[in-house]
């Protein structure tokens, strides 16, 4: 067990105040001394936050947030020797299921307290890094549509508004991509990169997808009929979508896309950069608190 912790939870969050106090007492509590716990309200606050505690060598730091918050604390982390804390209080919450961690704030607590650490791959994209996907096409359409606001009063049902919203803006781009495997050129409408397990919700990357095996799987989605998406859609559960003939897949290691025209760029659920860039893989990259039957 960790005997010191830093405690760092994005207020803007939802459940943010109640998981921060229930937090704070649990690890009191197990005897962690908190080198600081902080409640924030602006999440931009958390990097510098975290980068100050990885260089005082605390070996937890906690981190309370969705998907976008964990990402940039994740950032300051890679290849260093603090832990990672995972209090998942997104909407998506997708390194959560990556790793088991349950939506629930005691079953959180008792991760950190009494689970063990793992080591476990992180994407790149440039000179940053990502935790679950990189998108582009349809889904950055629906990011760039979604506020805190909307998502703190409506839930997972703004992921469904937004793609409704984003379904009349349908239009495909010419994509070059250069991997260790080939340089190929394509039309697609949305192409995602991820280095975890699922995405878009409970819905696996592919059936061999992991987030501890070295790879990133890509794919592209390559024909934009109604019926097309539809096929896509029943195929989610359980990866199987990469079989169909309107879906490019392929398990790499990193390499470089450009599209024309310019498109942004969505990491972890937020727009952060734009078309060109280099992608890859930093295997097991960040320490992170997962519960004791993590398998990977």
């Amino acid at each position: 067990m960790h005997k010191q912790a830093v405690l760092l939870v994005n207020l803007r969050a939802r459940r943010g105040r109640d998981w921060f106090e229930t937090t704070k007492q649990a690890l009191i509590k197990e005897g962690i001394e908190l080198v600081t716990a902080t409640a924030v309200r602006n999440p931009a606050f958390i990097p510098d936050a975290v980068s100050t505690a990885v260089r005082s060598k605390v070996p937890l730091i906690v981190v309370g947030g969705g998907d976008g918050t964990l990402s940039l604390a994740a950032s300051q982390m890679a290849n260093t020797e603090s832990t990672l804390g995972i209090l998942p209080l997104g909407t998506g919450n997708a390194l959560a299921r990556d790793l088991g961690i349950k939506v629930d704030v005691k079953a959180a607590a008792d991760v950190l307290c009494k689970g063990k650490e793992a080591r476990i791959d992180l994407g790149r994209i440039n000179e940053d890094y990502f935790i679950n996907i990189t998108t582009l096409g349809l889904s950055t359409r629906i990011a760039s549509q979604l506020t805190v606001q909307s998502k703190r009063r409506l839930g997972r049902l703004v992921y469904g508004i937004a793609l409704c919203r984003a379904l009349f803006h349908l239009h495909r781009f010419d994509v070059t991509i250069r991997t260790e495997n080939h340089e190929e050129n394509f039309r697609a409408l949305q192409l995602v990169i991820g280095s975890g397990k699922y995405h878009a919700g409970p819905f696996p990357l592919s059936p061999t997808s992991s987030i501890t095996d070295g790879k990133l799987d890509l794919y592209a989605i390559l024909d934009c009929s109604i019926w097309s998406l539809f096929k896509y859609a029943l195929y989610l559960p359980g990866g199987r979508f990469t079989e169909l003939k309107e879906i490019a897949a392929e398990a790499i290691t990193g390499g470089t896309i450009e599209t024309r025209p310019v498109k942004l760029v969505a990491v972890d659920g937020e727009v952060r950069c734009s078309t060109p860039f280099r992608f890859g893989i930093a295997p097991q990259a960040l320490r992170v608190m997962v519960p004791s039957e993590f398998q990977g």
